[in-house]
């Protein structure tokens, strides 16, 4: 297993354990007020419903792969 981290956007700094073989070319995360620190790990409570979506692209570099911010938009656009 490796880690691939995203960078920029809400989730910049994150890591994310996984297989290389299940990186997707691209990444929709939902976007909410406690639950990015949730995922770090925090205890935040019932997680709140999503506001938005975090657009990430994944891209590679010497260490390996990582998630580009590419943008954000609006939940319920997305049907989330």
């Amino acid at each position: 297993m490796k880690f691939v981290e995203f960078v920029g956007g809400p989730y910049d700094g994150h890591k994310h354990y996984t297989y290389s073989s299940y990186l997707t070319p691209q990444a929709a995360l939902p976007v909410s007020r406690n639950l990015i620190a949730a995922v770090g790990g925090e205890e935040t409570g019932p997680l709140l419903p999503a506001s938005s979506v975090a657009i990430y692209v994944l891209m590679y570099r010497a260490e390996g792969p990582f998630y580009s911010f590419a943008g954000q938009t609006r939940a319920e656009t997305h049907h989330v």
